[in-house]
């Protein structure tokens, strides 16, 4: 958590300030599956081949 002050000269009383606080959030990195092709037809017994692109975040997953 950071405090953040802010302070400015009055033409009154000299100067005023004020502070305020500020968390932050860490935020998973978002993880993708992607298939493809999305859809095929085949006929039955035959071979299929199914492409899978892992991602967590914006690096690829490999194996």
């Amino acid at each position: 958590m950071d405090t953040i002050q802010a302070c400015a000269r009055d033409g009154n009383s000299g100067r005023i300030c004020d502070q305020a606080l500020k968390q932050w959030i860490l935020v998973a990195p978002v993880r993708t599956l992607d298939l493809s092709p999305a859809s095929a037809s085949n006929l039955v017994g035959t071979s299929h081949t199914v492409t899978a692109t892992v991602a967590d975040g914006d690096q690829a997953v490999g194996g």
